[in-house]
């Protein structure tokens, strides 16, 4: 009985890790949005082999795909703090950069629109990250 109870046990345990490892909210390309087990927020990755990534962007809520960039809205926190917007242009990434080497921002809202005017960007289609 012992035996059928522990190994009920590690099946369920299992079953959660697999689960929390291998969600991926959105996937684009090299990049990909899943739980950052470090601190439980929805983060942005540009994909490594062997299935692992590099953090982008913590506590992304919304993502879009316009040519070479990829655009994302977060919060400062995790409880929801100040708006924030980050551009990552595609063609300059790579896992050889840490984020602060590659990633633009933290823009606010008007920051944001005047960086959309200068990259003559107006289709903008936003992807919920839920």
């Amino acid at each position: 009985m012992k035996q059928v109870i522990t190994g009920f046990l590690a099946i369920i345990f299992l079953t959660g890790c697999i689960d929390t490892f291998d969600r991926k909210y959105w996937k684009h390309k090299d990049y990909y949005i899943g739980i950052n087990p470090g601190n439980n927020t929805k983060t942005l990755y540009l994909s490594l082999p062997g299935g692992s990534g590099i953090g982008r962007i913590d506590n992304v809520t919304k993502v879009s795909v316009v040519e070479d960039f990829i655009l994302s809205e977060s919060f400062s926190d995790m409880n929801k703090g100040t708006q924030q917007y980050w551009v990552i242009n595609m063609q300059h990434d790579n896992n050889l950069f840490n984020a602060e080497e590659i990633v633009k921002g933290p823009f606010d809202k008007d920051e944001f629109s005047a960086l959309l005017k200068e990259y003559k960007i107006t289709d903008l289609s936003w992807k919920s990250i839920e």
